[in-house]
């Protein structure tokens, strides 16, 4: 499958996504990772600040997942979500939903008639 390498509208709405996301995600996770650290490297690939080569020197391992990730998602394979969207639950934003399609019109019930009582 071939790839295309992201345009440069999309990086820098990811970018400003990131930037946007940053202050509101935990500065630590539960583990003690450093979740800033992460989203300026993300940043950092975005920019082309960082390359591969520079990706593959970070010793810890989650910084360097997440910058390669990022990396994958510029250069244009396919990558499971953009760079922002992994950070957007931890910054309190929700997904939009997809509109549920509309439900079958109700069809108003045909009025009963009144039976007639038999005579005695």
């Amino acid at each position: 499958m071939p790839r295309t390498p992201r345009t440069e509208e999309e990086v820098q709405r990811e970018i400003a996504l990131l930037e946007e996301y940053m202050p509101r995600v935990p500065h630590f996770d539960f583990f003690g990772g450093n979740n800033w650290d992460k989203i300026e490297t993300d940043i950092r690939v975005l920019k082309g600040e960082l390359d591969e080569d520079e990706i593959n020197d970070i010793e810890d391992p989650d910084l360097n997942s997440s910058a390669y990730n990022t990396l994958q998602w510029l250069e244009g394979w396919e990558v499971d979500y953009p760079p922002a969207e992994s950070w957007a639950g931890l910054a309190g934003v929700e997904k939009e939903k997809p509109k549920p399609d509309k439900p079958p019109k109700k069809v108003a019930p045909k009025p009963k008639k009144a039976k007639a009582r038999k005579r005695r």
